[in-house]
């Protein structure tokens, strides 16, 4: 599967891809917000993916490297948009110990229901991800 959203995303023309991870855990999900990057929205994990990297290694990266926890699954595809001529995937993901995040100076995190993410600033494509994944069948 992950080959193929590659390939399909190249056959488009889009060269530049970011991997987002939907972290979960006990009927929340992970929003986190990278400080002093001026604008300030709640997202999920991301990174670029590097040539030669697999999606699941790009997931484990985005994970490890914004929180410090460890990819333990992932569960399902959620879905993508395209903005900027960046295609943006999201994967629903389950981490080995969701409860050892990390103080990290350079984020704030919050485990929201996805109710409750409404609150937060968040972009329009993060609500549209959020509602797929409120509406899409529980894991």
């Amino acid at each position: 599967m992950y080959k193929n959203l590659i390939e399909e995303a190249r056959k488009e023309g889009i060269e530049k891809l970011a991997i987002e991870a939907l972290v979960q855990k006990d009927g929340k999900v992970l929003l986190i917000e990278e400080l002093g990057k001026g604008e300030s929205f709640y997202g999920f994990p991301a990174a670029s993916l590097k040539e030669e990297e697999s999606i699941p290694q790009a997931l484990q990266r985005a994970v490890t490297e914004n929180t410090a926890m460890q990819l333990k699954e992932v569960k399902s595809y959620l879905g993508h948009y395209d903005q900027d001529g960046i295609r943006h995937y999201h994967f629903v993901v389950e981490v080995n110990d969701p409860y050892s995040l990390e103080e990290n100076t350079n984020i704030a995190y919050a485990w929201l229901e996805v109710q409750e993410a409404v609150g937060y600033p968040i972009t329009d494509e993060v609500r549209e991800m959020l509602d797929l994944y409120n509406t899409g069948p529980k894991i």
